[in-house]
């Protein structure tokens, strides 16, 4: 009978994780295999509460974006997601510990656990939606990228002022041991 209210008893704390589970690998689903529209639909869910501005300039951007773009979007939100989802698990883990004191204060743990696990989850995808947000802009498609890197290697020129160009994978002078 005591091992049966112990495991009862963990099994009311795992369904309250198990419910947040079921949306964070829903989500995370839902943008891996999701399309173009399934991604540019999440972003305007997170940026429900950004500037008219900033969503306009999202928005222009999504709609002239190729499909690698969308890929490095997506790469960008799972990272985000799973970076917040493993620290959100290991404060859940440290609350599911420290919430059995209260009940000396006359406080049932599991609805502690439960109310303070909403909270904490609440706050861990308004931090994800964040987060997101400040990465959009720095996100570029493959195409950019590469005619960035181009430019640049152009327009470097060498330390030793001869005026020409330099490579980005041209090694670095040693003398003696130093590095110059």
């Amino acid at each position: 009978g005591f091992n049966f209210d112990a495991r009862k008893h963990v099994l009311e704390f795992d369904d309250v994780l198990n419910f947040q589970r079921k949306i964070m690998y829903g989500r995370r689903r839902n943008i891996l295999l999701g399309d173009k529209e399934v991604v540019t639909n999440y972003i305007k869910e997170v940026m429900a509460d950004s500037p008219e501005e900033f969503k306009i300039q999202i928005e222009s951007k999504l709609n002239s974006s190729d499909e690698s773009y969308i890929k490095n979007l997506k790469a960008v939100i799972l990272q985000t997601t799973d970076m917040f989802w493993v620290e959100h698990l290991e404060v859940m883990d440290y609350m599911r510990s420290s919430v059995n004191l209260r009940a000396y204060g006359q406080r049932d743990p599991l609805v502690e656990y439960k109310r303070e696990g909403l909270k904490l989850f609440k706050e861990m995808e308004r931090a994800i939606g964040e987060e997101i947000i400040k990465l959009i802009p720095q996100i570029r498609d493959e195409k950019t990228f590469f005619s960035e890197k181009v430019n640049l290697t152009e327009k470097r020129e060498d330390d030793f002022g001869s005026g020409g160009t330099v490579s980005l994978d041209t090694p670095v002078p040693v003398i003696d041991g130093v590095k110059i």
